[in-house]
């Protein structure tokens, strides 16, 4: 075996301690790596489950607007079921002032041929015409009335002292009805003159 000189030994010694210094310079990479892998895959799990309790939020945040639109939708037909009784009440109650005579207002309210002179305002809740539609109905419908004589423009029956001895039941329910300010007091008078209560 031919003899290995003492340089050739040393660099043997060398490259094999290099060697050394690159397996552990690699198995503490490779350990490093390993870390880093799992902090990532660590990383990504809490991002990931924060993700779902983000997509949670907004799908409960979605069901609360879902539930908050149902609850205006719900508010708003009170509104307008409310909005419409008030109105109708007006109407009425314009009605029994130009119609003191009539048997039953809500049967001259039902006559259709002249609701065009009616103008009723859902946002201000006004009623507008009612002198024109009553007195178009009273010549077109005239049995809707009773056969008293008188001015129109006079509430009084004839030959009587004052009005307010002769005041009809409908008369009498519009007085009361001007004073009504509340929904309770409106449903107490209704039932006092026997009205239906909605």
């Amino acid at each position: 075996m031919p003899d290995i000189s003492e340089e050739r030994l040393k660099e043997l010694e060398e490259a094999a301690e290099a060697a050394k210094q690159l397996a552990a310079t690699k198995k503490r990479l490779e350990d490093e790596n390993s870390k880093i892998k799992s902090r990532a895959q660590e990383a990504e799990g809490k991002l990931s489950e924060a993700e779902k309790r983000q997509l949670e939020a907004e799908g409960k945040t979605q069901e609360l607007l879902e539930k908050e639109r149902s609850e205006k939708q719900e508010l708003l037909g009170k509104l307008n079921k409310t909005s419409e009784n008030v109105l109708r009440e007006k109407l009425r109650t314009a009605v029994l002032k130009h119609a003191t005579d009539a048997h039953d207002v809500d049967m001259v309210l039902k006559v259709s041929d002249h609701q065009d002179l009616l103008k009723l305002d859902k946002e201000a809740l006004t009623v507008d015409g009612v002198k024109d539609y009553v007195g178009k109905v009273r010549e077109s419908h005239s049995y809707l009335f009773s056969k008293k004589s008188m001015d129109p423009g006079d509430n009084t029956p004839p030959g009587s002292g004052t009005k307010e001895e002769f005041k009809t039941e409908n008369e009498k329910y519009a007085e009361a009805l001007k004073g009504a300010t509340t929904k309770q007091e409106l449903a107490k008078i209704r039932k006092q003159f026997g009205k239906p209560i909605d």
